[in-house]
């Protein structure tokens, strides 16, 4: 009797043995090798973050998960050899997660994926010398990590008096500063017990505010002149967070990139201040002291030359891109826009806020001339730039409506293929809160259906530029039925990310989420009556 129950005592431990504790326990992470580069950002506080993950086999997707304590992650980007991956933020218990699509990667024996993403704010100091940093020295992620380095660069002035064992502080000598880094390199298990674990840094600067950390106001006016030239007036409110008194003479820096002409800077009573350009950055000199978290208002005033692309015969409808302004690595809390047409009437009113670093996109405005207002602002005859108009019409006129045609039957196709994939966005997430699809093909389909919404956007974009570049105007109807579509996809998804930066309550959060889903579903409904239509 006892051996027989030994033996059904082993043949049940057995069959206990057999069954994998967890789904995750029966499926092999990939190995894989991570570099983590940071960057303590001097003019603004800020940490920049480049990793490069190397991933020795398949791999769906990319999941990583970070401390508690490490929250307002921003900016986040994902690519593979140059293309782009679709990347999706949210929370899980308290801790940020980045969840990675990487379906479009060609696997081989190994691939390297980059990823990106920013944090405000994180250098604050109590007394303007020193400063204690805590950041992860990477996030957990779903990969066995055979290999991980990590390095912190520091800005130059600010030393490291106190770092975790395991790391090591170098030296980069310049030609006319120094500065340090802390790097470690972990393997094995010691890596793998690092993965979501803070290091604490101990930092100390030469000279007060060697890390300059200011919120900023914004207040910017674009005029824009009948031959696409616009000058720009920026009034900048900046409050003092670096934690000491700042010294007469004190410096603030901005970013001038390629295409920003004749920077000038005043206070806000007028008095013109020195300001020194080189490099792409242009440094303000303050005549007088700061006291702590006291404010200073500075006006920037510089020009620019926009790209004009015409959109009408007559009256001549003409296209203007502004491709260069001023930005900052300073955090804005607020920030106002006014885009001025040549003609005085307002073309873009924008309000933003709570910006942890300004980088501007290019503006388009359109608006209507006259060739005697473009051949004054551009000293051509008159005579001359009608005559060469009148030429190019005639020479156009046997192939402009046969053009005018097939590009609207074309954008008319794109566009429907953009409403329908919204359409079925805005379906997936429905069916995901009435729990109709489980979390795991939740993401994977969210995350595929709005890759394709972006690259739809992009190819419709690209379809409109073609069609101006051939001098043909698109239909009104299909310029603002793509427009009633994206602002309604916009507002669906700026929702999303209010909310989730907890700038506004669930309740208004959903309120706009049905009101923008409303919106989409009758314009896709508005796109395909008009597509069967003909």
């Amino acid at each position: 009797m006892s051996r027989i129950c030994s033996a059904l005592a082993a043949i049940a431990l057995l069959a206990i043995l057999a069954i994998p504790a967890s789904p995750s326990a029966a499926v092999a992470q990939p190995p894989a090798e991570v570099t983590v580069a940071y960057s303590i950002v001097k003019y603004g506080g800020g940490l920049e973050c480049n990793m490069t993950l190397l991933i020795h086999s398949p791999l769906e997707r990319l999941v990583m998960r970070f401390p508690p304590s490490f929250t307002n992650i921003t900016q986040v980007e994902a690519s593979w050899k140059g293309t782009a991956l679709a990347t999706a933020v949210s929370r899980e218990e308290g801790l940020v997660v980045i969840d990675i699509d990487l379906s479009p990667v060609r696997w081989g024996p190994n691939a390297t994926i980059a990823v990106s993403y920013y944090v405000p704010l994180v250098a604050r100091s109590e007394d303007g010398l020193r400063y204690r940093v805590r950041i992860p020295y990477a996030p957990s992620i779903n990969c066995n990590v055979t290999l991980l380095n990590v390095t912190v660069r520091l800005p130059k002035g600010v030393d490291a008096k106190g770092f975790p064992s395991g790391m090591v502080k170098k030296t980069i000598a310049g030609v006319e500063y120094v500065a340090y880094e802390v790097y470690g390199v972990f393997s094995g298990r010691d890596a793998l017990e690092r993965l979501g674990r803070l290091m604490t840094l101990d930092l100390e600067g030469a000279a007060k505010a060697e890390i300059q950390v200011f919120r900023a106001r914004i207040s910017r006016v674009v005029r824009v002149a009948p031959d696409g030239s616009y000058t720009v007036t920026d009034e900048v409110e900046l409050r003092n967070l670096c934690g000491a008194r700042l010294d007469k003479g004190f410096e603030l820096a901005f970013a001038a990139p390629p295409g920003v002409e004749g920077l000038e800077a005043r206070s806000s009573v007028g008095q013109p201040l020195e300001v020194d350009v080189e490099g792409g950055l242009a440094k303000v000199a303050i005549p007088y002291s700061l006291g702590r978290r006291e404010r200073v208002t500075i006006v920037l005033s510089y020009r620019g030359r926009g790209v004009l692309a015409a959109e009408g015969l007559w009256p001549l409808s003409l296209r203007c891109r502004l491709p260069a302004f001023v930005d900052m690595d300073y955090y804005v809390d607020e920030m106002e826009i006014l885009v001025y047409a040549p003609d005085g009437s307002l073309a873009i009113s924008e309000s933003l806020a709570n910006l942890p670093r300004l980088r501007s996109k290019p503006v388009e405005i359109s608006f209507s001339s006259t060739p005697y207002l473009l051949a004054a602002e551009a000293a051509i005859p008159a005579y001359v730039l009608l005559a060469m108009g009148l030429g190019a019409f005639m020479y156009r006129l046997p192939v402009a409506i046969s053009l005018l045609r097939a590009g609207s039957r074309e954008y008319l196709e794109r566009l429907a293929e953009y409403a329908a994939a919204a359409r079925e966005a805005v379906d997936l997430d429905e069916r995901y809160l009435r729990r109709e699809v489980g979390g795991r093909e939740y993401m994977r389909a969210r995350t595929s259906v709005r890759a394709r919404i972006g690259r739809l956007r992009r190819g419709l974009d690209s379809l409109e530029a073609e069609l101006r570049r051939r001098g043909v105007s698109l239909d009104p109807r299909l310029a603002e039925a793509r427009r009633e579509l994206d602002e309604a996809w916009d507002d669906y998804v700026g929702a999303e990310e209010d909310y989730s930066k907890r700038r506004i309550k669930r309740d208004e959060y959903l309120s706009i989420r049905r009101e923008a889903a409303s919106r989409i579903r009758a314009a896709a409904s508005r796109v395909e009556s008009m597509r069967r239509g003909g």
